[in-house]
């Protein structure tokens, strides 16, 4: 990841069904938000790479959706989006620094997230968490160089891990609600 913010102008689209999305190119971390309708069936949102080939696989899952991903920009450049839905949806591309910052110690939320870390350099912290989901849950840390993989688990857990010092974005994929501290 870049150390910092890229600036550029926020990319927005909606529709119906399933269609591919042209984008202006993303060379670079980014938030994606993602929502639809009420549905019953199969709802995914993959990013497309310059040769036509799948690069990154934001979302897959069943029924409504609403939440926050990131693409780190580590596999490549992307250059359009794959949407699955048989309902109505919106998506929206944004820079990183539209993410929800995590400034006080203690932070909630609701299904797929981003939050950004105001104070990253700060030496030997941990981050616990706190999940209620049935299902899958993953968090990683994003720091200058590359993401580390803080916690991945099913069921409802509460865990604790080491953030890495250089840390400044967190990623967080989970279907319910959940907490994280640091600490």
């Amino acid at each position: 990841m870049t150390d910092g913010f890229q600036s550029w102008e926020v990319q927005t689209f909606t529709g119906v069904g399933k269609t591919v999305v042209r984008i202006e190119s993303i060379q670079h971390e980014v938030l994606v938000h993602f929502q639809t309708g009420e549905s019953v069936g199969h709802i995914s949102l993959e990013g497309i790479s310059q040769d036509g080939s799948t690069a990154w696989l934001g979302v897959n899952d069943v029924g409504q959706y609403s939440g926050v991903n990131l693409y780190d920009g580590s596999r490549g450049i992307l250059v359009a989006f794959s949407v699955t839905c048989e309902v109505g949806w919106s998506l929206a591309v944004r820079p990183v620094s539209d993410a929800r910052v995590w400034s006080d110690g203690q932070i909630t939320g609701l299904g797929d997230d981003v939050l950004v870390l105001p104070d990253a350099g700060r030496g030997f912290s941990t981050v616990a968490i706190n999940a209620s989901s049935e299902d899958n849950t993953g968090v990683w840390a994003y720091g200058n160089e590359s993401g580390n993989l803080l916690f991945n688990f099913i069921g409802p857990s509460e865990q604790e891990s080491v953030l890495p010092s250089d840390a400044w974005v967190i990623a967080v994929k989970s279907n319910a609600p959940w907490g994280m501290s640091r600490g």
